[in-house]
């Protein structure tokens, strides 16, 4: 059965049939077709109707409508519902064997054998081919009926349980005088070495398979190439898309060369039907017979050259050589002559720039550009030559990295670069390498410890795959940069002299210490700088000249290098130049007003003072003897006391004492007494 032959030869069901496996009764997915019969006239027309969907066949059978396009009642066609036949004519099966074998596969195989790729194909195909085998299915009804030049439309139901379900309705059609269908579109025929390949539109609305004839010029008639309807095999791409092959078909026979084929091209309908024959398209067919090949090859390296000699055998239509090369035996091998040398002169120099494996074949080619290779000859050319000196070296520092850049190298054999580092320019050899395998890059980075200060020196090498290496790069030299501070300084006391605070420390060792800011506060502890110039780095104390007496001051002290990295600040040192008999009492009227919801004292004050007056300083204490200062140095005459509910409740003293622009302290001579109960 030829049918079966189709499917071994891995044609795919194509995507008509493969629409039928997978849709569900609706009438979007079923294919109802419609074609005039060849034996249609406009005097008699007929109409061909089939139907298909996923259950080919229908055990309660089908009924058909037909109405006119435009028109909105439906006219049923079949006074009984369309079934399978029993049995096919006899005379139609010995005409045809297949009918015979698949109208026994439709009466026993179950619903599920009859959705099997193999029996779905070949099932379908004979529907297409045979109306008489499509019609013993009951897919198949003829009508009659029908009048010239009107379209029709035809609804196909099928019945189910006495119910009728809607399959599908057909696309308008218009009834009349029999005319092929148009030819294939798009049809491409060319011809490759030894074959022809053909490239065509394909088009699965009118036709599911093709036709292929071929006349020669030295013969009378044209033949058909292929026994069996030629259907198109899908294959994946790249992308994974379901596409027809390029080329659709390849006819390999022994065609004559000089001879000119004509190919025409018909496709096969679902009734059975060709379409129109496609114009012909002439291919003459080419010469593809190679000259005899090169003969008594051989190869001799030299340095970085190799000498390639040969044998010509004479051929009336050898135009000349080509010399191929790879340095793999398996290819891909290229041509290395800029033209086709002369067939007198079998030799050939071939210049390197590589070194390594290289291998040879020697290929004749005629005047059609038919080529006869030779046999591979092997050659190992040995390096001699280093790459060139790396230049344009530059260096970059940041913190705590270094940056390398140069040229990179045009050699075709370079296999990257060496990079040496050192501290010491001027002593031969006292470079270290820094890295065993060559880099491929033209740029190196390395990370050092911040606290590196030398100059540091570094040069470059390129190395071949040979291990042929370069002269050194020219140094380059940098210094990273210092981000280390000195280390936090250390006050250890304070003297007093006269009217100076003296504050002593312990000089920094840094390396490259630059000197010393101090910073001094007093009781509101807001801090500024006392020197104008940095303190010189072999200093180790400062004399305070500026200060007050009886005053609480804190100082501290910051070391700075030579690029100005600053230390931590050192522990703050407390001083205070005591002076006796600068105190006097004056008269400062003070009052307490308690909140007791907020638990707050409001303290208000004046002074009966003519003194210029700086600021004041509020004390307080549980004990009228150990008063301690809870303001800085204030303006105001008013102060809330918010802290109160911190302390023990009891009697608290309070105190108010005022600094005049003389460095004389006036102090309250009454202590206020203030009882906070719980």
């Amino acid at each position: 059965m030829y049918l079966f032959n189709i499917h071994k030869q891995k044609f795919a069901l194509f995507l008509f049939i493969f629409s039928l496996k997978n849709i569900s009764t609706t009438a979007q997915n079923a294919r109802v077709l419609t074609e005039k019969a060849i034996y249609s006239t406009d005097a008699n027309p007929v109409t061909l109707i089939k139907w298909y969907t996923d259950e080919l066949l229908y055990a309660e059978g089908v009924n058909i409508y037909r109405k006119e396009t435009g028109q909105l009642s439906w006219q049923k066609l079949n006074a009984q519902p369309i079934n399978k036949k029993t049995s096919l004519p006899t005379d139609a099966i010995a005409n045809d064997s297949d009918l015979e074998v698949l109208s026994e596969i439709i009466d026993t195989a179950t619903k599920e054998e009859l959705q099997e790729d193999l029996i779905l194909l070949n099932v379908l195909i004979k529907s297409f081919q045979s109306n008489l085998f499509a019609d013993y299915m009951g897919i198949f009804f003829e009508d009659t009926n029908v009048a010239s030049n009107v379209t029709y439309e035809y609804k196909i139901v099928k019945i189910r349980n006495g119910q009728e379900v809607l399959i599908g309705i057909s696309t308008p059609s218009t009834a009349g005088f029999y005319t092929k269908d148009e030819p294939i579109d798009s049809l491409k025929v060319y011809q490759d070495k030894k074959a022809v390949n053909f490239n065509w539109q394909s088009d699965d609305e009118r036709f599911y398979a093709v036709n292929i004839y071929r006349k020669a010029s030295n013969e009378d008639n044209a033949i058909k190439l292929n026994n069996n309807p030629l259907m198109l095999s899908e294959v994946t791409d790249s992308l994974g898309n379901k596409v027809y092959p390029d080329p659709m078909f390849t006819e390999k026979v022994n065609l004559k060369e000089g001879i000119s084929y004509t190919y025409q091209f018909a496709g096969l309908g679902f009734f059975g039907e060709e379409t129109l024959l496609t114009e012909p398209v002439e291919v003459t067919f080419e010469d593809t017979t190679p000259p005899p090949k090169p003969q008594d090859f051989t190869v001799k390296a030299d340095s970085q050259k190799v000498h390639l000699n040969w044998r010509n055998v004479e051929a009336a239509d050898l135009k000349g050589m080509n010399i191929y090369r790879s340095v793999k035996s398996e290819g891909p091998f290229e041509i290395i002559n800029s033209s086709i040398l002369s067939i007198d002169e079998p030799t050939y120099l071939d210049t390197l720039h590589i070194p390594g494996p290289y291998y040879y074949f020697i290929a004749a080619t005629d005047y059609a550009e038919n080529e006869a290779h030779s046999n591979i000859m092997f050659v190992e050319v040995q390096d001699v030559i280093p790459p060139a000196q790396p230049k344009e070296v530059t260096i970059k520092l940041d913190t705590g990295r270094i940056s390398l850049s140069w040229n990179m190298g045009t050699e075709a054999d370079l296999d990257g670069y060496y990079i040496y580092r050192t501290v010491d320019k001027n002593t031969k050899g006292n470079y270290v390498l820094l890295n065993a395998i060559p880099i491929k890059e033209n740029r190196f980075e390395e990370e050092l410890p911040k606290n590196v200060k030398n100059e540091i020196f570094y040069h470059v090498m390129a190395v071949d795959t040979s291990y042929n290496r370069s002269e050194r790069s020219q140094f380059v030299s940098g210094r990273m940069p210092d981000i280390l501070a000195p280390e936090k300084p250390f006050i250890k006391g304070v003297t007093y002299q006269e009217d100076q605070i003296i504050i002593e420390w312990i000089p920094n060792v840094d390396s490259d210490l630059a000197g010393y800011h101090i910073y001094r506060a007093d009781t509101s502890e807001s801090y500024s700088r006392m020197n104008v110039n940095l303190l010189s780095g072999s200093t180790f104390k400062y004399t305070d000249r500026s200060n007050d007496p009886n005053i609480d001051y804190f100082y501290y002290l910051q070391a700075l290098d030579s690029v100005e990295n600053v230390s931590p600040a050192s522990k703050a040192m407390y001083a205070r130049r005591v002076v006796k008999n600068t105190q006097t009492e004056i008269g400062i009227a003070l009052k307490i007003k308690p909140n007791k919801r907020k638990k707050t004292n409001r303290l208000t004050w004046s002074s009966d003072t003519q003194t210029d007056i700086r600021g004041f300083v509020v004390y307080r204490g549980t004990n009228e003897n150990k008063l301690k200062p809870i303001t800085g140095l204030i303006k105001s005459t008013t102060f809330v006391d918010a802290s109160i509910v911190k302390e023990v409740a009891g009697e608290y003293y309070y105190q108010i004492r005022a600094y005049s622009n003389e460095h004389i302290l006036y102090s309250q001579k009454v202590v206020w007494k203030q009882k906070n109960k719980k």
